[in-house]
C-alpha cells in the first residue's frame, strides 16, 4: 500500500505513505497487515454507545513530506474555509456543504431557508448533549514510524532587505531538513472504558504526552545538516546487536552454524557502519549544497538541480557518474554565467538589470562549482550508502503508477484514466530543447487513444486537447510527432478515417499547415470534432 503525492509531478518525495518493510507483508506464511483497524459496535441501549472492541494497527511505516505539499494542503484548506462562510447567519447548510446535494435538492434547501427565515425560533438550534460511550476492549498496537522532511525554498523579495532574506533563506533551507526521524508510540490497552467521547480522546492524548520530548529529540538529532547522528548510531548499534547475536543463536545449533553467525554478524557491522557513514556524509554536503544554491539566484539552475536531485543512485557506479556531472555542470553554469547573466538582465531590466545580471554573474561562478562539488561529494556517498544496502528492505521510494491528471484551469479530478496521466507525465519531463515551456504544465481537457491501422492495434498515438495545445504523442515510442496552439485553427473537417485540421500558419513541429488525423473509428472521429470546434470556439 502506497499513498502518492499528487499535488505536483516533480517532487523529491513523490511517495508520502509506504510500509518500511514491504517484503514482509507479502509473506504468505505471516499474517501482517500495513493497516488494521477494528470497530465492532452492539446495540444494546439508546442511551449507551456500546463498542465491544475497538483496534488500530499501523505496521512500520515511512512517511516523507515537502513543503510545497504542505503549502498545497493549506491552500486547499483555506479555499474550503473561505466556500464555507456565508452571509445569511440562518443558512441551515454552508455552500460547501451543498456540494454533497444535488441541484434539486440544493434548491429545494434554499426555499426552506427562506421560508424558516421568517420564524426564528424554528431555525434556532438546542444544544444537545454529548452521549456516554462503553468501550469493553480499546487497544492501539505500538507505533513506528520515520518522518522526512525537505522545506521548500522562498524566493527572497527584492527590497532593501534582500541579501538578508536571501541568506536566511538559504540558512533555513540547509537546516530545516529531516532523514528518517524515528517516531515511536507505546501502545494503549484500556478495558471497560466508561465516558464522553471528549474524554476518553482527552486521556489518549495524555498518556503519549510524556512521549513528546523523546520525540523532538530525535527529531533534532535526525537533521541532514548535523549529519543524522540518530541513524548513525541506530545502524552501528544494529550492526554491533548482529555481530553478538548471530554468533551466540548460531552456536546453540552447532560449530558450523556458530561460524556462520560469527561471517553474518561481521558482515552486518561492516554494512551498517559503512551505510551510517556514508549516510551521513551525504546528508551534511546535501544540505550544505542546498542552502548555498540559493545563493546563485537562478531560478532555472535551481530547478535543474531539483530534478537532478530526484535521481538516486542505485550503486557506486551511478553515484560516481552523477557527481561528476554535477561538478561538470556547476563549472560550466557558473563560468558561462558572467557572461549570460548580465546580458539576459539588461534585456528585462535595462541599466538596472544588467547590474543585477552583473551580480548574479559573480555569484554564480563562485556559488555554482562550489555546489557542484558538494553534490557530487553528496551524490557518491548516497551510491556507496546504497551499495552496502542493496538487498535490505526499503521502503518505496517511486510512485506505484503515473500521478493523477487534473483537469482544466480549475483542475478538477475525474475517474483515474492512464492515458491521460502518462502524456501529462512525458510532457512535463520533455526536454526543453525540443519542446516549448508551455507543454511543461498544460490544462488538459482530453485525450483520446487514435489507432490509424484497424489491424495494428499495437500502433497507439494519444491526441491529447489542452487550452494550451494541441498534441499528437506516440504511445509505443513515447515521443512528441506534433504539437500546434489550438488559437491557429482555420477550420477543421472529418472525413471516415479520420480528421484534417487546417492552420493559419505552420507550427515549427510541422512542415505544413494541413495535419490529418489518421483514425479508424468514425465515431470516435466525430466526437473528437466536437471538442476541438468546443476549444476553437472558447
Amino acid at each position: 500500500m502506497n499513498i502518492d503525492n499528487n499535488t505536483v509531478l516533480d517532487t523529491t518525495f513523490p511517495v508520502l505513505l509506504t510500509p518500511t518493510k514491504p517484503r514482509d507483508l507479502l509473506d504468505p506464511n505471516q499474517k501482517n497487515y500495513f493497516l488494521d483497524f477494528l470497530l465492532n459496535q452492539k446495540p444494546f441501549s439508546n442511551e449507551i454507545t456500546f463498542y465491544e472492541n475497538v483496534a488500530f494497527l499501523l505496521n512500520s511505516a515511512s512517511f516523507r513530506i515537502d513543503g510545497m505539499f504542505i503549502d498545497t494542503i493549506l491552500e486547499s484548506v483555506n479555499r474550503l474555509m473561505k466556500s464555507m462562510e456565508v452571509d445569511d447567519p440562518n443558512a441551515k447548510r454552508t455552500i460547501a456543504q451543498s456540494l454533497f446535494y444535488s441541484t434539486h435538492e440544493a434548491k429545494k434547501l434554499e426555499q426552506e431557508n427562506e421560508f424558516e427565515s421568517m420564524f426564528g425560533w424554528k431555525t434556532s438550534e438546542i444544544q444537545e448533549g454529548q452521549g456516554n460511550i462503553f468501550i469493553k476492549n480499546l487497544t492501539i498496537h505500538p507505533l513506528f514510524l520515520t518522518l522526512s522532511f525537505q522545506l521548500k525554498k522562498k524566493e527572497a523579495q527584492e527590497n532593501v532587505f534582500f541579501l538578508f532574506n536571501l541568506l536566511t533563506s538559504a540558512l533555513g533551507t540547509a537546516l530545516a531538513n529531516l532523514d528518517e526521524a524515528p517516531i515511536q508510540l507505546k501502545g494503549i490497552n484500556l478495558t471497560n472504558v466508561f465516558d464522553t467521547q471528549d474524554s476518553i480522546v482527552s486521556k489518549i492524548i495524555s498518556k503519549y504526552k510524556d512521549e513528546v520530548g523523546q520525540i523532538a529529540l530525535k527529531l533534532v538529532g535526525s537533521l541532514d545538516i548535523v549529519g543524522n547522528p540518530v541513524g548513525l548510531f541506530g545502524n552501528i548499534s544494529s550492526g554491533v546487536s548482529d555481530l553478538l547475536e548471530k554468533p551466540a543463536k548460531g552456536f546453540l545449533n552447532g560449530p558450523l552454524e556458530g561460524g556462520k553467525g560469527i561471517v553474518t554478524g561481521a558482515g552486518s557491522l561492516v554494512k551498517n557502519t559503512v551505510s551510517g557513514t556514508m549516510n551521513s556524509l551525504g546528508k551534511v554536503t546535501g544540505s550544505l549544497a542546498t542552502g548555498l544554491s540559493s545563493l546563485a539566484m537562478d531560478d532555472e539552475y535551481l530547478a535543474s538541480r531539483e530534478q537532478a536531485k530526484m535521481k538516486r543512485p542505485k550503486h557506486l557506479g551511478e553515484g560516481i557518474y552523477q557527481g561528476v556531472g554535477s561538478i561538470g555542470k556547476g563549472v560550466f553554469e557558473g563560468v558561462t554565467g558572467i557572461f549570460t547573466k548580465p546580458i539576459e538582465g539588461a534585456q528585462k531590466g535595462g541599466v538596472g538589470g544588467f547590474l543585477k545580471g552583473t551580480f548574479k554573474g559573480i555569484t554564480g561562478a563562485i556559488v555554482k562549482p562550489v555546489t557542484g562539488v558538494l553534490d557530487a561529494a553528496s551524490k557518491t556517498a548516497e551510491g556507496v550508502k546504497n551499495t552496502a544496502t542493496a538487498f535490505d528492505q526499503k521502503a518505496a521510494e517511486m510512485r506505484s503508477r503515473f500521478p493523477r491528471a487534473f483537469y482544466g484551469k480549475d483542475k478538477f479530478f475525474r475517474t483515474y484514466i492512464d492515458s491521460d496521466a502518462e502524456i501529462l507525465w512525458y510532457l512535463h519531463f520533455l526536454d526543453q530543447k525540443k519542446a516549448p515551456s508551455m507543454l511543461k504544465n498544460v490544462s488538459l481537457l482530453s485525450s483520446f487513444e487514435v489507432f490509424p491501422d484497424e489491424k495494428n492495434k499495437d500502433d497507439v498515438y494519444i491526441l491529447a486537447i489542452s487550452y494550451e495545445s494541441i498534441v499528437f504523442w506516440g504511445s509505443k515510442k513515447r515521443n512528441l510527432v506534433w504539437y500546434f496552439d489550438p488559437k491557429t485553427i482555420d477550420s477543421i473537417s472529418t472525413y471516415p478515417n479520420g480528421l484534417q485540421i487546417n492552420l493559419t500558419n505552420t507550427p515549427p513541429s510541422l512542415k505544413d499547415k494541413q495535419i490529418q488525423v489518421k483514425n479508424c473509428d468514425a465515431n470516435l472521429n466525430q466526437f473528437i470534432y466536437k471538442k476541438i470546434m468546443e476549444l476553437k470556439n472558447y
